[in-house]
């Protein structure tokens, strides 16, 4: 699982967004109305409740109390922080595989890669927030 380390109004917090346990699961549904999965989805998605739930995770797993519903945030800037701590944190992890052995070892520590030697970078991100709200186009107004 990822250990992220976002940079987030001058201080720098350990996140994992795939690190769920019920009571966040039950927290995140009951303030946001979505199922787990339509978190995950609403993530990729820029659905600005799943990123107001985002910002309520990475608070709540470094202790910090707040309700879902009171974050206000700019989303765009809060992607920007996931996404370079994503950077960082994969850049960690590619120069930890260049280092590993054959055996796939880094001392006794295991290392995740494919047999042609690359990363498994997949096997980090199935909730990561990848999709750039930045990169986003405004709502459409249209209806179809």
């Amino acid at each position: 699982m990822p250990q992220y380390k976002v940079d987030w109004e001058g201080k720098t917090y350990d996140f994992d967004p795939e690190d769920i346990d019920v009571k966040q699961g039950i927290a995140i549904q009951y303030g946001t109305g979505m199922t787990l999965k339509a978190f995950n989805d609403g993530i990729q998605e820029v659905d600005v409740h799943a990123w107001q739930a985002l910002m309520w995770l990475m608070k709540n797993q470094n202790g910090e109390q707040c309700n879902i519903q009171d974050l206000n945030f700019k989303v765009n800037a809060f992607s920007n922080a996931i996404n370079a701590a994503e950077r960082q944190y994969t850049a960690e992890l590619i120069e930890r595989c260049r280092l590993c052995d054959d055996d796939g070892l880094i001392g006794d520590a295991a290392c995740s890669h494919d047999p042609k030697g690359q990363p498994d970078l997949n096997a980090s991100s199935s909730t990561s927030a990848r999709t750039k709200a930045s990169e986003t186009s405004e709502p459409s107004t249209s209806s179809d």
